[in-house]
């Protein structure tokens, strides 16, 4: 049985004043979070980043990790085919 009494209301939002969410550097004011986000803050729309560098090597050594991990897996299927058919496990008649 669903409850009878209503919904509380939802409260508004704080006063939010362009000049308190500027980014350093930047002239223009972030704009403030869409209330359909639910964000206490300002919603920034882009990104900086202080050290790109730092970001650039980390994702270099996933990508070498992630193409080391596809290498050994069609590596592998290759060579566990090479053994089933050695051992006579081909499925030949």
């Amino acid at each position: 049985m669903p409850d009878p009494t209503p919904a509380p209301e939802p409260t508004a939002a704080p006063e939010r004043t362009a000049a308190a969410h500027q980014h350093p550097g930047r002239a223009v004011p972030w704009p403030p979070a869409p209330d359909e986000r639910g964000l206490a803050a300002p919603y920034p729309p882009g990104g900086f980043d202080p050290d790109p560098e730092s970001g650039l090597r980390e994702e270099r050594r996933y990508l070498r990790l992630l193409v080391a991990m596809v290498v050994a897996i069609v590596a592998g299927g290759f060579t566990l085919s090479i053994i089933a058919i050695l051992l006579g496990f081909g499925g030949g008649s």
